[in-house]
């Protein structure tokens, strides 16, 4: 169901974006954050009537280009609902962003449609100065590569259900459906929202150094629950926070925060 999917959501998105509200109905929930250089988040939302949504794809998000290396994690959710994972990279206005995007497919009479779907676009990459000879052109001051690392809260029990590797054949004309972001417990962590955990984690990791333009981002993720993307301005404070995995730990928990590359 997901390959399905996703396959067919981006094709439309890229070639026929006036017709991506068929892919969702009036009790779903689109939800975009623009991620600014400066750190700030821009979030449009659109709920409860499909003209809506259609217009907030329309000035957010059409023609957009998802690189064919993006990856999916999926898992089968309430009453056979499918939630899915998406990140990857977007040409979006002639600019490569990195993004992460999830969908809760919610069944219907045939097949499925997006209940939910929540997408979190990061800001460009700095433009790297040109190469003389396999070094940094003269009097060019080198941008360090943005650094980063990631928290990932693991799930309750260490067991993860199947992947999705099938779906249901779906009758021509009915587009399947993305699945909802359901909140994920923590294990050792007060149920927080994102802005508060991320709230923690910036003045967690502000010891180790500078953060990069896109700070501390916060998703959930079906694979890990919720995970931290902490991005550094250098690498010398990413490897700062990378040494102290498994030493850090959040307010009330029991649980040491894991880091990884």
């Amino acid at each position: 169901v997901g390959e399905q999917f996703i396959s067919k959501y981006y094709d439309v998105l890229e070639k026929l974006p006036k017709y991506q509200h068929r892919f969702y109905k009036e009790n779903s929930l689109f939800t975009v954050c623009d991620v600014q250089p400066d750190g700030t988040v821009l979030t449009e939302t659109a709920s409860g009537n499909l003209d809506a949504i259609q217009e907030k794809v329309m000035k957010t998000i059409a023609n957009a280009v998802v690189a064919a290396d993006k990856t999916l994690d999926a898992q089968f959710s309430q009453n056979n609902g499918v939630l899915l994972q998406v990140a990857g990279t977007m040409k979006l206005q002639g600019v490569d962003r990195k993004f992460v995007q999830a969908f809760f497919l919610a069944t219907q009479e045939k097949g499925y449609y997006v209940l939910n779907d929540m997408l979190r676009i990061f800001a460009p990459e700095p433009v790297r100065p040109p190469m003389e000879n396999g070094f940094v052109g003269a009097h060019v001051a080198a941008i360090p590569p943005p650094a980063f690392g990631m928290v990932p809260v693991p799930i309750p029990g260490g067991q993860l259900p199947p992947r999705v590797d099938m779906v249901p054949a779906m009758p021509p004309g009915i587009p399947v459906v993305p699945p909802p972001v359901v909140p994920v417990p923590m294990p050792g962590i007060p149920q927080l929202s994102q802005a508060e955990l991320k709230k923690l984690l910036t003045a967690e990791f502000a010891q180790f150094g500078t953060f990069g333009s896109s700070g501390v981002n916060v998703v959930r993720s079906p694979r890990f629950g919720m995970v931290a993307y902490v991005f550094y301005a250098d690498e010398k404070s990413q490897k700062a926070a990378l040494d102290a995995s498994g030493k850090l730990r959040l307010a009330d928990s029991d649980k040491p925060l894991k880091i990884l590359g």
